[in-house]
């Protein structure tokens, strides 16, 4: 500027470019005295900033100049010899106190050697001197903590619970008064905080967070896996009520058990309602974010990913979550930004990828990462503590993970650790279920570990949420580098994502994206009469999100041509009701309207939708083009894991119990999961033609002959010596 106040500070900011700036300063001055320098401080890619504090701007002037490096070649502007000039006029504005914070605000001077003390922070408007002084309840002066004390932006002081004769004051709350005076002369208005003494507040306790992380794909198999595993866990966590707990379960499972098991469903909701679970969002499919993206700056799938599971939430749990489970710990910096577009403030990163980005200190402390000024809070994900939880679990023994805790609790006498247990709810009963053990072991064993937390006053089993309300993260680790799960082969993962199996499904459904792109970009123009369209352009990007079960995670080759990720062509369909319930115009016609090889018969009529097959006379899907909702079809289903994938028409026979799961196949643990039919996919009409109440021929894939006609299609079974049409 031209001309500035006397006393106040000046923030100077200045764009530098070059390849590499690996220093900057700001040089400063009152003209004629020697310079003073101050470290810039870089703000963005090419800026760099610094504020010439209050004391060094007098009313003789101003003068300054700012040099940078690339440690080879330096620079200045302007030369030194010549600096910017700034006029100073005299200091007529009055100072303030901005801010007066004790931290914390509640503190327990008992000599525990937890919150013994308060720390005072006072920030001023400009450099001047300060007096501060603890009032008790009447007013009274009980102690003065700084007379008269120059402070050029900020002061702090502590406070032990003492008088001014060095005795203890009651507890009580009392008020921290202060007010200062510049170097003008004038005063500030006073200014006050509350804080509190209370020694019997709680001792120092270390925080322990426990997330259970419960994933199924859209399969038969999650009504075992809650059998097993989720319901039981879930109930040995509520008969905990004194312990918090951080709960993901993935949104196919929970569309899973919305029709297998909606007592789990209630389960999870009244444990959130009660405060004792915290439910933790994610992607719906459970998709790693790293791989779906069409581009490194293009989330748009992971975005409705991420919006669905929400939705969801939401809707089913009656809860908005803020904390976020990543899928397979695959991290890159850009995430921040996805998260905090989606309303997500917390997320785990594990410990070997925070080690390579320079994290200082423990790792148990809670730090931040920021990406284009949007920044998230990082809960490191430790495999120590991981392992012998799920020791305790498997043996019962809960020696290890207590001599753990207690050497972690000596050691963080600041009180800053989160000691996090992240991981698969299914370690605790089904994968032992799988290999032949029954799963009211691990239920018990988990009771076992639960009870020893309980009971050990130095422990707090917390939620994310809940550490953040008494805690501040300990720094900023900005940025991140990219990293994977050690399960996953850390960073040897990243040469397997490319490989070209992945590569070739990632174009198939950009492909898939960029059809409904295009034809939700026609509705526009036909807007406000686009509801019905909208909700299914909405049910198309659910099918393709539907079809990116855990997609590109380790050992993935053998999910490449089954129905968990190839069935997402299916898509097609419910985009193709969305332009015609703005577009279309009533027809038939033959076409591979799902991609799939075969061509489908399809009838637009002025409020429907109907696609029919040739494959046993079958009709596949039926849209309600009015309502914008799917009456008939069932594309985001499949019989088992590994179903390999042939086309969309094909009849899908019944599963029957270990038919659907070949693993459990001798597992009689849990004998009822060997009866339970499930049924995926199936059409219209039906599997056989019977004459006379006997069976006439099967028409299960049988591929029949047919006539279209603009509003019907006639189709012939040729049955042996008998045609029926």
């Amino acid at each position: 500027p031209a001309t500035w106040e006397a006393h106040i500070p000046l923030a100077v900011g200045a764009t530098i470019t070059d390849d590499v700036v690996t220093a900057a300063s700001l040089f400063y001055r009152i003209p004629g005295a020697a310079y003073s320098e101050l470290a810039m401080e870089r703000s963005g890619e090419a800026t760099w900033h610094a504020t010439v504090p209050g004391s060094g701007i007098d009313e003789v002037g101003l003068e300054y100049y700012v040099f940078a490096t690339d440690a080879t070649n330096p620079g200045t502007l302007p030369d030194s010899s010549s600096p910017f000039a700034v006029t100073v006029t005299p200091d007529v504005t009055a100072p303030a106190v901005v801010g007066v914070t004790p931290q914390p605000p509640v503190f327990s001077p008992n000599d525990d050697g937890y919150q013994d003390t308060t720390l005072v922070t006072v920030t001023l408007s400009e450099p001047g001197h300060v007096w501060l002084e603890v009032r008790d309840s009447l007013d009274i002066n009980v102690k003065a903590l700084a007379g008269s004390l120059f402070a050029e932006s900020a002061l702090m002081r502590s406070w032990d619970g003492t008088s001014q004769s060095g005795e203890p004051v009651a507890d009580g709350t009392y008020t921290i008064h202060v007010r200062s005076r510049d170097l003008a002369g004038r005063a500030s208005q006073p200014e006050s905080a509350v804080v509190e003494v209370n020694r019997a507040m709680p001792g120092r306790r270390l925080d322990a967070i426990l997330l259970f992380h419960a994933n199924q794909n859209l399969v038969p198999y999650g009504r075992a896996a809650n059998r097993a595993c989720y319901k039981g866990v879930l109930n040995m966590l509520r008969a905990h009520p004194s312990l918090k707990f951080v709960i993901h379960f993935s949104g196919c499972l929970l569309s899973d058990l919305m029709w297998s098991d909606p007592e789990t469903i209630e389960i999870l909701r009244q444990g959130a309602a009660d405060g004792q679970f915290e439910i933790v969002g994610s992607t719906y499919i459970q998709n790693i974010i790293y791989s779906t993206r069409s581009s490194a700056e293009d989330f748009q799938q992971n975005h409705h990913q991420i919006s669905i599971h929400r939705d969801q939430i939401e809707q089913v749990l009656d809860v908005s979550p803020v904390s976020f489970w990543n899928p397979e710990r695959v991290w890159t910096q850009n995430i921040v930004k996805l998260l905090t577009d989606n309303g997500y403030e917390n997320v785990q990163i594990e410990d070997h990828i925070l080690w390579d980005s320079g994290i200082t200190g423990s790792e148990y402390a809670v730090r931040t990462t920021t990406y284009q000024g949007k920044s998230v809070n990082v809960f490191t994900d430790d495999k120590d503590f991981e392992g012998r939880v799920n020791g305790a679990i498997d043996s019962g023994d809960t020696a290890s993970v207590m001599w753990f805790l207690r050497g972690l609790y000596d050691e963080d006498t600041e009180d800053r650790y989160a000691v996090c247990y992240h991981e698969d709810m299914e370690a605790t009963g089904l994968w032992d279920y799988e290999g032949g053990e029954n799963p009211e072991i691990d239920f018990s064993n988990l009771d076992n570990l639960l009870t020893a937390f309980e009971g050990d006053p130095r422990i707090k089993i917390t939620t994310y949420s809940e550490f953040l309300e008494h805690h501040e993260p300990y720094e900023d680790i900005t940025p991140v580098v990219d990293g994977a799960a050690v399960w996953m082969g850390e960073d040897a993962w990243f040469a397997e994502n490319a490989e070209p199996a992945a590569e070739a499904y990632r174009e198939f459904f950009d492909t898939i994206r960029d059809t409904l792109n295009a034809i939700h970009s026609t509705f526009a123009a036909h807007a406000p009469d686009t509801v019905s369209a909208r909700n299914l352009i909405d049910h198309a990007w659910f099918t393709l999100c539907a079809h990116q079960y855990e997609f590109a995670v380790h050992g993935y080759s053998g999910m490449v041509g089954t129905t968990q990720w190839d069935l997402a062509r299916t898509a097609y369909v419910s985009a193709r009701a969305a332009r015609e319930a703005v577009l279309g115009s009533e027809r038939a016609a033959l076409e591979d309207i799902n991609e799939d090889g075969i061509d489908e018969i399809v009838f637009v009529t002025s409020g429907d939708l109907f696609v029919l097959s040739s494959y046993g006379g079958r009709l596949l899907y039926w849209f309600d083009l009015d309502a914008g909702t799917e009456l008939v079809g069932n594309e985001n289903f499949m019989r088992r894991y590994g179903e390999p994938y042939t086309n969309d028409n094909a009849y899908v026979p019944a599963a029957v119990g270990c038919e659907a799961y070949p693993w459990l196949c001798g597992n009689m643990i849990i004998p009822e999961v060997h009866d339970w039919v499930y049924e995926a996919r199936r059409r219209c009409f039906g599997d056989s033609v019977w004459i006379g109440g006997e069976s006439a021929g099967s028409l299960v894939n049988t591929v029949l002959s047919y006539e279209v006609d603009s509003s019907f299609v006639e189709f012939d079974y040729d049955l042996g010596g008998i045609s029926i049409t």
